[in-house]
């Protein structure tokens, strides 16, 4: 077969398609072979789960297998090797999340998790409240459960950066940049984020119970978090066993403190 003869449709590259080439040898953009239908959005689309070289699944194994080789070589510049780290954490957080809220395990485990809650207002507490400040105690726990909901995925995003922060404090002798710290977290919260939906489908079918799901799911990340301090930062055992809880805590406080402050000056301007 003969070379065809393309205009590149996003940077105006002339050059010429041997069989099976398809992308800009300039910027890197595939041609378009005809009109956009439903089969191409959904190829399109599973072409990131699945690429052989750098689709999402590929990716999820290398963080399973060696996540050093992975983070250290995004960060080296190879870019084009693995899935880009915010595109991974969106992807996996939005699945983990889709799963959680679409399967009703959410609902269900926060139904659990009152009734569990009602049995802390025992006779002897009940005396020391009324009524109303037990009702307005149900109140304020349904209301924050409501919130979580609605921003379920977005808690995972926003805590990326604060996530890089206590890493930047507690590994500085390792001389790795603010924005190489952005790639490891990324990387780290849209895996452990993969790993809970597995443990939605058991509390599906009742295996696990709300609490039961959430210590195995923090115990998870915490072992996973020290696998991948040792193998990224090429730390000594002993501290990536210290440093994994202590950066976990150190990322809440840190998210903590921001917004409270955050809100203390919305409401200050409002």
């Amino acid at each position: 077969m003969t070379a065809t003869t393309m205009k590149c449709v996003t940077c105006g590259h002339t050059q010429d398609y041997g069989p099976g080439e398809t992308y800009c040898s300039n910027c890197g953009q595939k041609q378009p072979t005809g009109r956009f239908s439903i089969r191409h959005i959904f190829k399109d689309a599973f072409t990131v789960f699945l690429n052989l070289e750098r689709g999402l699944i590929p990716s999820t194994k290398y963080l399973f297998v060696n996540p050093g080789k992975l983070v250290r070589g995004y960060w080296r510049g190879q870019t084009r090797s693995y899935t880009n780290p915010l595109r991974f954490l969106f992807v996996a957080v939005t699945l983990s999340t889709l799963t959680t809220i679409g399967t009703g395990v959410y609902d269900k485990q926060m139904e659990q998790m009152k009734e569990m809650n009602a049995g802390m207002f025992s006779p002897q507490v009940r005396e020391g409240m009324t009524e109303e400040e037990i009702a307005q105690q149900a109140e304020i726990q349904e209301a924050t459960q409501r919130y979580i909901r609605k921003y379920l995925n977005l808690f995972s995003l926003i805590m990326t950066p604060f996530a890089a922060a206590a890493l930047w404090i507690l590994l500085k002798d390792t001389e790795v940049y603010y924005g190489e710290h952005i790639i490891s977290a990324c990387y780290y919260i849209g895996l452990t984020s993969a790993l809970g939906i597995p443990l939605t489908f058991l509390s599906l079918a009742d295996v696990l119970g709300p609490y039961e799901n959430t210590a195995i799911s923090l115990g998870l990340s915490t072992v996973y978090g020290m696998y991948m301090l040792k193998s990224i930062y090429k730390i000594p055992w002993w501290r990536a066993i210290i440093t994994t809880p202590v950066l976990m805590i150190l990322t809440a406080i840190l998210m903590t403190v921001v917004l409270i402050v955050f809100g203390f000056l919305i409401a200050l301007i409002f």
